[in-house]
């Protein structure tokens, strides 16, 4: 399943920090997701606290094995596009499922 999680990170005096609490916040939606979500972390999480959040929902959701519905997000977009700013998707699927996509950085 692929997963929006956003985040802006506060580059100040953090040099580490205990993200035992968010991670099993993380661990304990995926536990309930049935459908694509969109997750957003707090501003002030350490840079790279959303791919870490990302990689525990994912780990959690291929556990349950539960798959992405692109056919049903693309029934709720009016424009069905795709900006994947991690490539995770691919670009022939994405078109074929309906959505007009963009891989970020992607060469065409």
């Amino acid at each position: 399943m692929k997963i929006a999680v956003f985040g802006a990170g506060y580059v100040g005096l953090v040099q580490s920090a205990d993200l035992r609490f968010v991670l099993e916040v993380a661990r304990t939606i995926a536990m309930h997701m049935e459908e694509y979500r969109c997750v957003v972390d707090k501003s002030t999480v350490p840079v790279g606290t959303a791919d870490r959040v990302t990689q525990q929902i994912a780990a959690v959701l291929a556990e349950r094995q539960v798959a992405p519905g692109f056919e049903q997000i693309r029934r709720q977009l009016a424009t069905p596009v795709i900006f994947d700013g991690r490539n995770l998707c691919d670009p022939a699927s994405m078109r074929k499922l309906g959505f007009q996509y963009f891989g970020i950085g992607r060469s065409a």
